[in-house]
């Protein structure tokens, strides 16, 4: 027996978690505005719904990494009743982007079946 101090492992900050779902903002908010264009409130709230509840600075970061990269642009516009706001659509290379998502996505849920098999029940 090695006298190594163990610590007890932190589950909320494994992976097993699922905090890595986080990294699924993008697509899901690129298939959310497949459909037309919206603001940030409503992909907020639309993202709910999916149960992806990411803070909204997460939300608007990954909004305007994509539309630096060019994958969305928004425009400005008057709000009913309160103040301007940005509404995000899809560009081309976003559509073509969604589409590849979509086959890495449908990849992966392959390999998570195909995991999940060899768990014991």
């Amino acid at each position: 027996m090695s006298g190594r101090k163990t610590r007890a492992f932190d589950f909320e900050e494994c992976a097993c978690s699922g905090k890595t779902l986080g990294k699924l903002v993008q697509p899901c908010i690129m298939a959310l505005l497949a459909s037309g264009p919206s603001h940030g409130y409503a992909l907020l709230d639309q993202l709910a719904e999916t149960g992806m509840a990411p803070d909204h600075s997460v939300v608007y970061r990954t909004l305007n990494g994509m539309e630096k990269d060019g994958l969305v642009v928004s425009r400005r516009t008057a709000g009913s009743g309160g103040p301007t706001r940005s509404e995000y659509r899809l560009t081309p290379a976003g559509r073509a982007c969604l589409r590849r998502w979509q086959k890495s996505l449908t990849r992966y849920r392959a390999a998570i079946d195909a995991l999940i098999k060899l768990m014991p029940s």
